[in-house]
């Protein structure tokens, strides 16, 4: 849950800080340190993921580093804020259409089987 009121409330939250920011957000966390504390920081895919504690209510600059987001203890990464779903398989989608016609799946020996005749069917023409 995004959190959004000022000061910040006590408590443990996470955050995508956009380039440019860090700086900017660590300045901020050490001339704070009776309120803040910093769990880690973690850079994916052009932002720097943080968790931070405030131990304090604090004033946040929301125009800067954006909302915090409230930390659940199982937020230990930045992984664990998204879920994402499954990496499909090359023939997942073809073997989900032959389940629907009731016909056996190409897992395995199956899909070769299937690719050296249309290999065989094609080199004939």
């Amino acid at each position: 849950m995004i959190e959004r009121r000022q000061p910040l409330p006590v408590g443990r939250y996470w955050l995508d800080l956009r380039p440019g920011t860090l700086d900017t957000f660590r300045n901020w966390a050490a001339a704070n340190l009776q309120r803040v504390q910093i769990e880690r920081f973690e850079a994916h895919g052009g932002v720097t993921f943080t968790i931070f504690q405030i131990v304090k209510p604090i004033t946040f600059d929301q125009r800067t580093f954006g909302f915090p987001t409230i930390a659940t203890p199982d937020v230990q990464h930045a992984a664990d804020t998204a879920t994402r779903p499954p990496v499909p398989k090359p023939l997942d989608a073809l073997n989900e259409l032959l389940n629907a016609v009731h016909l056996p799946s190409l897992d395995g020996l199956g899909a070769m089987v299937l690719l050296a005749g249309a290999y065989l069917l094609m080199r004939d023409k």
